[in-house]
C-alpha cells in the first residue's frame, strides 16, 4: 500500500508540471503584428494566454535586439508604442515570463519571433505644375511616394474650370476661362490612415 501511495503522488506531480509548462504561451491572435508609417503613432500590444502560472507576465526583448527607431516596449504590459521614425522591416525574439518565476516559484517562460514592418511617410512628388493653355488637352499624373493604395482628392482650393483630378492622382481636361489657380492636393493611404498634403 506504502509503494502504491508514493507512485500515485508521482504521476500526480507529473500530470501538474506538464499542465503548468504547456500553459504560457502566445496566443495565435498575437502573431501577426501590424504595421506602421513613418510619422504616424503606434500602438501594439503583446499577450501571453491566461491558462496558469503567476500573473502578472512580463515582456523582454531576447538577445539585444532593436524594435524600430522611435518605438518601445513596456516590459510591465507587453505595449509597444511610439512614433516610427525610419521606414524598415525588424525582427525580434519577444520573452514572455511568468512573474513567479523571479521568485523560484515557477520555471515558466516562452518565446517567439516578431517582425515589425514600418512604410515609409506619404510624400507627394511634384513641387509646381506645368501651365495649360486655354482649350488645349491637359494631363499631368501626380505621384507620392511611401504608402500602399494611393487616393488623391483636392484638400483646398480651385482647380480650373474643365479640369478635374481623379482618385489616381490624374489631372485631366481643359481648361475653359483663362486666369491663376491656386489649390492644394491631398493623397491618402487608406490602408494605414496615412496622408500628405502638398
Amino acid at each position: 500500500m506504502r509503494i502504491f501511495r508514493i507512485m500515485l503522488m508521482t504521476a500526480v506531480g507529473a500530470a501538474l508540471f506538464t499542465s503548468s509548462a504547456s500553459a504560457l504561451r502566445f496566443p495565435d491572435r498575437s502573431y501577426l503584428v501590424p504595421k506602421g508609417v513613418v510619422g504616424k503613432p503606434y500602438l501594439h500590444g503583446f499577450e501571453l494566454a491566461q491558462g496558469g502560472g503567476s500573473p502578472p507576465y512580463h515582456y523582454r526583448i531576447a538577445n539585444n535586439g532593436k524594435l524600430p527607431p522611435g518605438l518601445t516596449l513596456s516590459q510591465e504590459d507587453g505595449k509597444v508604442t511610439g512614433t516610427p521614425l525610419a521606414s524598415g522591416k525588424w525582427s525580434i525574439w519577444l520573452h514572455g515570463i511568468d512573474s513567479g518565476l523571479q521568485h523560484g516559484f515557477w520555471d515558466m517562460q516562452t518565446e517567439r519571433q516578431f517582425t515589425f514592418e514600418i512604410l515609409p511617410a506619404l510624400s507627394i512628388q511634384q513641387q509646381s505644375l506645368e501651365p495649360t493653355v486655354l482649350h488645349r488637352p491637359y494631363r499631368v499624373k501626380l505621384s507620392a511616394e511611401g504608402g500602399g493604395t494611393q487616393a488623391w482628392s483636392i484638400a483646398s482650393g480651385t482647380l480650373p474650370r474643365g479640369i478635374s483630378l481623379a482618385s489616381d492622382g490624374t489631372l485631366s481636361g481643359a481648361a475653359t476661362v483663362p486666369g491663376h489657380f491656386t489649390f492644394v492636393v491631398k493623397v491618402t493611404d487608406p490602408a494605414w490612415d496615412a496622408y500628405a498634403v502638398g
